[in-house]
């Protein structure tokens, strides 16, 4: 007698590597991404010109990078596993290669730049201060952003077509957020609706030094030693005991 015939195997239910939510994680991630790196550019441009560019609107630009930076860490990582998750047995061993790399890569980007930071919230500081560690962060942040933009084309001509229009909008979106941070940067609200009196540029010259609204600074901030002193203990502890202490008295 013969055996019954086992029945058939249920075929295996296809997952796509980057199904609908992944995807809409991935657009958040690119926006994000872009974002980052035009605000990047400006930073940079900056430091190439000079210190005498670092205005209001550069310090606002500043904190915005590590407010981005960190914002991103979770959405990259959270991407990364879920995507390697659903695509590591896949037959394309090239794509999953330079998917690795690249979810390294960017990795090492952000964790990089969370070298680079200073924290000081409610008495806890955290901070790199040694010079090497820090030069070697920075290199590393500035560098790492081209590498993995060429992994990221290198993982997806190994996989399917690139959709070269998508990425043309999100050009042209950081493209308009790059011309609104160049207009911004050339003002400075704090300005905005003062007029300073022309009276007052005798009492500047002939240095060519100005308030921004052509008045003296007031005395309660000239005389706030205590804040000065949260940032500069020691040179505060040697004007505290030297006769300079009385000069603005």
């Amino acid at each position: 007698m013969s055996e019954p015939a086992s029945p058939p195997e249920r075929r295996r239910r296809y997952v796509p590597a980057v199904g609908p939510r992944l995807k809409q994680l991935l657009a958040v991630v690119f926006g994000l991404f872009a974002v980052l790196c035009v605000n990047a550019v400006y930073l940079a441009s900056v430091t190439v010109a000079g210190p005498r560019y670092q205005n209001w609107f550069y310090l606002n630009m500043f904190a915005l990078h590590l407010v981005l930076g960190l914002t991103i860490v979770l959405p990259v990582n959270v991407f990364g596993i879920l995507h390697f998750k659903n695509a590591w047995k896949r037959s394309n061993r090239r794509a999953i290669r330079a998917g690795l790399a690249l979810f390294a890569t960017a990795n090492l980007l952000l964790a990089s730049g969370i070298v680079l930071m200073r924290v000081d919230l409610f008495g806890l500081r955290l901070e790199v201060n040694d010079p090497v560690a820090r030069s070697t962060a920075y290199w590393i942040h500035v560098l790492t952003p081209l590498v993995a933009a060429w992994l990221f084309v290198l993982h997806r001509l190994a996989g399917r077509r690139i959709r070269w229009k998508v990425g043309l909008r999100w050009g042209v979106v950081a493209a308009v957020f790059a011309a609104a941070m160049l207009l911004l940067h050339s003002q400075d609200p704090r300005s905005w609706n003062v007029a300073g009196p022309k009276s007052g540029e005798r009492y500047f010259f002939p240095s060519l030094a100005r308030t921004s609204t052509g008045n003296f600074i007031p005395t309660q901030v000239l005389k706030n030693d205590e804040y000065c002193r949260e940032c500069h203990a020691d040179i505060y502890d040697q004007w505290s005991h030297s006769v300079h202490r009385l000069s603005s008295a």
